[in-house]
């Protein structure tokens, strides 16, 4: 079951594997969060991709084939449109490498845009409080704590 879940959507139901590291530039990325307090990297890790890579909200539906990259080398090297999960892979590899999460810190959370669109988003621990982070609609206006849902974004909210 586990491997037709990964052919539908690589990285949208399960996990992938934090593949190993090989491109300077993801590393000098992951080195330079490295230095930060974890909020403040974490908010970084959103700008750094938020600049990196566009974020179209109809774009994606016209490049599925782009789905199935999962090695993060190759994702780095990517420019214009990267979909949610990719984006998703590469803020959870960031944190993870960054020691400033653990990977078990990490879930998916989903919604629909477009009440139609799947959409993945991720939902962090930090100091015991779950946070949504969405670097997909982070450069659509979403901040730390806001997610892609409908025509728009909706705050999480925390439960404890």
């Amino acid at each position: 079951m586990k491997s037709v879940l990964r052919k539908i959507i690589p990285n949208f139901f399960l996990k992938e594997p934090l593949y190993k590291v090989n491109n300077n530039d993801l590393h000098a990325a992951i080195k330079q969060l490295k230095k930060l307090p974890t909020a403040t990297a974490v908010e970084r890790a959103m700008d750094i991709l938020s600049e990196k890579y566009e974020c179209q909200r109809i774009v994606g539906a016209f490049m599925l084939w782009k789905l199935y990259e999962s090695d993060p080398n190759k994702l780095w090297e990517r420019k214009g449109h990267t979909h949610c999960t990719q984006l998703n892979y590469l803020l959870r590899l960031m944190l993870v490498r960054s020691g400033h999460l653990k990977d078990s810190d990490i879930k998916f959370g989903y919604s629909l845009v477009f009440y139609i669109s799947p959409h993945q988003y991720l939902l962090v621990t930090i100091n015991d409080k779950e946070v949504a982070l969405d670097p997909w609609n982070y450069d659509l206006g979403a901040s730390v704590g806001k997610y892609a849902v409908g025509f728009g974004m909706r705050e999480w909210e925390v439960y404890s």
